[in-house]
């Protein structure tokens, strides 16, 4: 199946990419609140025991990886992002962020993508 550049998959790239950029990079502030909403979250708990910035990396190298996927092979990249952002949404169980609401498209283009390919 030939892999054409949709506009929906260009936002999920953007997003993912800033994602990664903003982790590596190590904004102000971004290790601390990427290590409280870890230490509260079911999924996300056991980062914490590698240290304070261990969570804030770790995620990003997954982000990478789910980018360059979404390039070279869309079909693991789809699966690979449908993870990241079931995971980012399951921090809304401890309180809903209006920053988190934009998962909720990008899960549908990843669940769109990954569709295609007769995985949902």
């Amino acid at each position: 199946m030939k892999s054409t550049l949709l506009f929906s998959k260009w936002s999920l790239l953007l997003t993912l990419g800033y994602g990664w950029l903003e982790k590596i990079a190590a904004f102000e502030g971004v290790s601390k609140g990427i290590y409280s909403m870890c230490q509260t979250n079911f999924l996300t708990a056991w980062l914490c025991q590698f240290g304070p910035d261990f969570p804030m990396y770790f995620l990003g190298q997954v982000e990478l990886l789910a980018f360059l996927l979404l390039l070279l092979k869309e079909k693991w990249g789809a699966l690979l992002s449908c993870l990241i952002f079931i995971v980012t949404l399951s921090f809304m169980k401890n309180g809903f962020d209006f920053f988190l609401f934009k998962d909720l498209a990008l899960l549908g283009i990843s669940l769109d993508l990954a569709r295609k390919y007769r995985y949902f």
